[in-house]
Formats: structure tokens, C-alpha cells, sequence
């Protein structure tokens, strides 16, 4: 039985009954009465209906606010997964909402009060609007006729996490032809001897002249790389004496996103091994032969004249240009890689580790003996021969394989601190696991290799990268930061480190994405502002015409009594990004501003390039 209906009627019969019993009495009275009563039987709607009115409005309005904080709080919570998993968006939006009181039910009937709570895509991709819908039983509008009232509340939130940078394509760095190896056995295994190139897209350079970079704990922040070295030789950006204030013992992190189902993906590192033959950060080193007249020295060379040219010295398109500054590279100079698999709260130390798809490099130094030493552990045929040398040096290495992987973000974490076996999910989560501090820089490339359409994988730096500019060429074109539509109305500072540290002046220039449009017409940069710490400053920016910054190189100077130069320090630029800024989110390769550099003499240095967008990474936007 329905108690809440029997109270009611139970109510109306008492009244009715009440009022039958005094419409008795007053005609007994006489008509003058009874004509009063009747007025007040006609006023009973009425009033019952201002009660109605009255009550249930308060009613309503308190049942407004909390489906708008609902939907608010669900909104905030889901925009972190969009746009790539709006699957995930919804689970969260919906569970959100319902620790705010309102659990998704529509189509449950043992449920009274039904709720709705409908996700749905915003004006733009990175949007996640939802909308939150309950009734509620009205406590005197059944007297007129209206038993619930149902009620709807929208909110629409975008979330902007950490800029992509460096690549929209499945390759990062350069792409060097070569055999892949595996790293799943102990004996060795060529997994592809194709050599042909992971980038199908025309637009996808295999040359783009630069390497990912990581230094050791060990090295100086001048080096080039800001936040893997601990140490400070003097005069570099955000130092506190000899210690470095932005290192962070986590390393590197990359963005592996896969936005269509594909059959599988090979994830393979170039030349992950630190060998130093580099004597001044160009591939110059004697510590090669020349020339190498061993054809092929071991089974990871599968062409005809292979080993001549790829393990010749000099700067080839095979030399990547690993560096050590002290010491020597050996059994304690580690570089370890680590896939992560999709996860839900939008930060990659939450990811799970994925299981076989982490490997650790030891690396190995060029010793005074010249001749013999790599020509010895590089040939199969000797005693000396080295396994993990042969297959890790100047090849590409398989990491690992994913079968049928998920629609969704991956993320490959690469540190240099971490000693042999430290390969959990724990070890790789800890700032107190960095014991290894070794004095060098690793240069490597990355690529994910895709069985499927290889336009809907693609592999980029996560809020910042560290890349070794091999740039012999007097102007090249950098992919620089991926600025979707999200951002309008914001500002985008581009942090250079250790930029321009050459001899010959040189000059960079943003350059925005061909495809972003603006007051009806292309997005054009006539200006941005310079923030230090060689040029302008956060108080006193300079205004740098065509977002260009000229005359470049470790002596030049613009700010009196500072350190020389750009060697080891930071200059940003801050571009403001208009407030009807829009650009092709669709498009791999929408959304894209670069960088140009032009250097007469260049370029071969380690830098560290950060975008950040000024503005909360969440906020409501209706």
C-alpha cells in the first residue's frame, strides 16, 4: 500500500467532512451564514494552492541547487578524460554525481524517484557538458492537481592538462633505417629486419634533426637538461648554490595516445644505451674506428655494408651523440624505460606499469683502447662479444609489444637514477630511489610501430621535453606544442632552457598553426612578450616582434649585470592565444605551433623546452 497516498486521502476526507458538518450549521443559523461559509469553501483552493505555491517553491529551489552542484562537480570531474575517453569521462561524471546525491537510474523500476545524468561532448572536443535530471514529490501540490515537480540542471567544464610537445606523429627524434632486436630473450633475436620507416604520414619527418635527451643525477644543469640533473656548476636558472631547484628524480615522461582501435603496437627505442664516443657533443670522437672494416660484425646488422656506415665516427645520421662529463659509463650507468597503461585520474605516476614492458640499459664507455675495444664487443665472432651492446647500440630495440590496445593514453617513463632491478611500480614511483648519479647525458629516439593506421597512434613529450638539437642545417622547423581550442583566451609561456648555446648568433621564431583561425581569418604572431631572464622580465616584459628572438649565443646578453648569454639559462615567451582562437582538433596534425631555428653555424646542443598555459588546468565554462 502506498502510505504517503492514504495519509493524503485521509487528510482530504477529514476536511471535506469538516466543512460539510459547519455548511450543516449554518443553515440552521440561517442563510447569511450559510452564504459565508460557501465564500470560504470557494477561498479553500486558493489558499491551499499559495501554500502549495509557497512551500513547494522553497522546495524546488533547494532542489535546483544541488542538482547544479551535481552536475558542476560531475562536469569537473569527467572534462579530465576528455577528449580521448569519453567512455571514462561518463563512469566518472555519473559516479561523482552520485556521491553528490543524484545516482544515475532512469530505467530502474524499484526505484521511485528516477534519475538522469547524461555526459555529452561540448562546443569543442576537450568540453564534457552533463546534465543532471530528478523529480521530487511536491508536499501540497497534489491539492491543485501536481504530485512532482521534475527538474534538470547542465554544467559544462573542459579540462587542459600538460601540453603536448615535440611530435604529432608515432615517432619521436630522428628515425635511423635499421634492424629491430628483441629484448624478451637472452640470446639474440631480430624481430624486423624491414628497415623501413614508422612515419607513413607524409607530414612526419623522419629527419627532424633533434633526439630525446635525459640527463644523469649526476650532471650539470648547464648540460641542457633542466630537471634530470641534480647539479649546478654556476650561473644556471633556478639554482640554489650547486644544487638544481627544479630537479625531479621521476624523469621523463611521453604521451603514447591512441585515438582508433588498432591491432597492435611495437614500442622501440633507438640506440638506448649510453656509450660515450662523443667528444664534444658532435659525434666527433676518435673512439670509433675509421674506417670500420668489419662488414658485418654481429646478427643485428642485416645489410650488406650496414656495420661500415653505421658504426663509423663523425656525425652520421646513426650517431645520436651520447655524452659523458666525468667518469665513465659502465655497469652503474643505467637508463631505464617504463610503459604505463592508461589510467583514470589524468597523471601518469597513477598508471599501472605495464607488466614485460620494462627494460634497463647499462651503458659502456670507450676506453683508451681505440682500436679494439667497441670493434671487439660489437663482433659476434669474438670472445669479448657483448649481447646487450650489439643489440642496443646505434639499432632500434623492441620494448615491449601491446596486442589490441586500448583506445586511450599510454604514457613511457625513462629515468636515469635508478639502480639494476628497480623496475616496480613502487621504484619507479619513488623520489628516494635515485641512487645512481652518474655524469652524462643519453640521446635516444622512440616510435611506436602500428599494425593498423599508423595516423591514429602518435607519440609526444608531456608538458616539456629534453632533446638534443642536431641540427647541422642553417634552418630547421621544430614541432613545438599542441594548443587546442580549449585555450583560447588563455596565454601560453614557452620556456627555453639552455637555448641558443652556440657560437654564431642565431635566432628562433614561434610560428603558429597554419590551420588556427581567428577574427574570421588566418591566426597570424605580429608580437609576443619576452619574461626573462635574457630578454625582458616578468615585470618589465619585452615586446618581441614577429614572437622572434634574435641574436642568440652563450655571449650575447640584454639584461645588465646578468650571467652571459643563454648558456644554462631559461628565457621565456608568453603568446597570447585570442579569445575566439580556434584551430582542426580533428586533424593529427591540427593545433600545432613550431619553432624555427636559424643558425648560421648549427646547432648541436641539449635544451629543455616547457609550455605551460597560464590558467587553471579545470574550470566551468557554463
Amino acid at each position: 500500500m502506498d502510505r504517503s497516498r492514504t495519509t493524503r486521502t485521509r487528510h482530504r476526507g477529514g476536511l471535506v467532512g469538516a466543512l460539510k458538518r459547519r455548511l450543516e450549521v449554518a443553515r440552521l443559523r440561517g442563510d447569511r451564514g450559510a452564504v459565508a461559509v460557501m465564500a470560504s469553501m470557494m477561498l479553500v483552493p486558493v489558499i491551499l494552492g499559495s501554500a502549495a505555491i509557497a512551500v513547494d517553491m522553497s522546495n524546488w529551489y533547494y532542489l535546483g541547487q544541488r542538482l547544479q552542484v551535481a552536475a558542476d562537480a560531475a562536469a569537473l570531474a569527467g572534462s579530465v578524460y576528455m577528449p580521448s575517453d569519453f567512455a571514462a569521462a561518463t563512469s566518472h561524471a555519473r559516479d561523482v554525481s552520485k556521491r553528490n546525491g543524484f545516482e544515475h537510474n532512469p530505467a530502474d523500476a524499484n526505484v521511485t524517484e528516477r534519475v538522469n545524468v547524461v555526459p555529452e561532448t561540448g562546443e569543442k572536443a576537450s568540453e564534457l557538458r552533463v546534465t543532471v535530471t530528478a523529480a521530487t514529490k511536491n508536499f501540497f501540490g497534489w491539492a491543485i492537481g501536481d504530485e512532482t515537480q521534475t527538474m534538470s540542471r547542465t554544467a559544462v567544464a573542459e579540462y587542459r592538462g600538460p601540453v603536448l610537445m615535440g611530435s604529432p606523429c608515432n615517432l619521436f627524434g630522428n628515425e635511423p633505417n635499421g634492424s629491430v632486436t628483441s629484448q624478451s630473450s637472452t640470446t639474440p633475436v631480430v624481430t624486423r629486419a624491414n628497415y623501413a620507416s614508422a612515419a607513413s604520414d607524409p607530414s612526419c619527418s623522419t629527419t627532424p634533426q633533434l633526439w630525446a635527451n635525459i640527463g644523469g643525477k649526476g650532471a650539470d644543469k648547464v648540460w641542457g637538461d633542466r630537471y634530470s640533473a641534480r647539479s649546478c656548476a654556476g650561473g644556471e636558472t633556478n639554482c640554489s648554490g650547486s644544487t638544481n631547484t627544479e630537479y625531479n628524480p621521476l624523469g621523463h615522461f611521453y604521451k603514447l595516445s591512441v585515438k582508433e582501435a588498432v591491432s597492435s603496437i611495437s614500442v622501440e627505442i633507438y640506440d638506448p644505451v649510453m656509450v660515450d664516443v662523443t667528444a664534444s657533443s658532435q659525434c666527433d670522437s676518435t673512439s670509433l674506428p675509421d674506417p670500420w672494416t668489419t662488414n658485418n660484425p654481429n646478427p643485428f646488422t642485416q645489410q650488406s655494408g650496414d656495420a661500415a656506415a653505421r658504426y663509423t665516427r663523425g656525425a652520421t645520421a646513426y650517431c645520436p651523440g651520447d655524452q659523458m662529463y666525468g667518469g665513465s659509463a659502465g655497469t652503474g650507468t643505467i637508463t631505464t624505460f617504463a610503459v604505463r597503461d592508461p589510467q583514470s585520474s589524468g597523471s601518469p605516476l597513477n598508471a599501472p606499469v605495464r607488466t614485460g614492458c620494462t627494460q634497463q640499459y647499462r651503458g659502456w664507455d670507450a676506453d683508451s683502447n681505440v682500436t679494439n675495444y667497441l670493434t671487439t664487443r660489437l663482433t659476434s665472432s669474438n670472445g669479448a662479444y657483448e649481447v646487450d651492446l650489439a643489440r642496443g647500440f646505434r639499432q632500434w630495440s623492441q620494448l615491449c609489444t601491446i596486442t589490441n590496445p586500448a583506445v586511450g593514453d599510454y604514457f613511457i617513463q625513462v629515468r636515469t637514477n635508478l639502480p639494476s632491478g628497480a623496475t616496480s611500480q613502487t621504484a619507479l614511483n619513488s623520489t628516494t630511489s635515485d641512487t645512481l648519479s652518474w655524469d652524462g647525458q643519453n640521446r635516444f629516439a622512440m616510435r611506436a610501430v602500428v599494425t593498423g593506421t599508423a595516423s591514429n597512434v602518435s607519440l609526444a613529450g608531456y608538458g616539456a621535453m629534453s632533446i638534443y638539437a642536431n641540427n647541422p642545417s642553417t634552418d630547421a622547423n621544430f614541432y613545438l606544442s599542441r594548443v587546442n581550442a580549449a585555450s583560447a583566451g588563455m596565454s601560453m609561456d614557452i620556456a627555453f632552457f639552455d637555448v641558443g648555446d652556440v657560437s654564431s648568433p642565431g635566432q628562433i621564431t614561434v610560428i603558429p598553426p597554419p590551420d588556427a583561425t581567428t577574427g574570421g581569418g588566418p591566426f597570424t604572431l605580429s608580437t609576443c612578450q619576452g619574461l626573462g631572464v635574457v630578454v625582458g622580465s616578468p615585470t618589465t616584459p619585452s615586446t618581441q616582434s614577429n614572437c622572434r628572438l634574435t641574436n642568440m649565443s652563450t655571449t650575447t646578453d640584454e639584461q645588465a649585470g646578468a650571467p652571459a648569454g643563454y648558456q644554462g639559462r631559461m628565457q621565456t615567451l608568453r603568446v597570447a592565444i585570442p579569445a575566439d582562437y580556434s584551430c582542426d582538433e580533428d586533424s593529427q596534425f591540427g593545433c600545432w605551433f613550431k619553432v624555427r631555428m636559424q643558425f648560421p653555424g648549427g646547432a648541436n646542443d641539449a635544451t629543455t623546452w616547457a609550455t605551460d598555459l597560464v590558467g587553471q588546468p579545470v574550470r566551468l565554462v557554463k
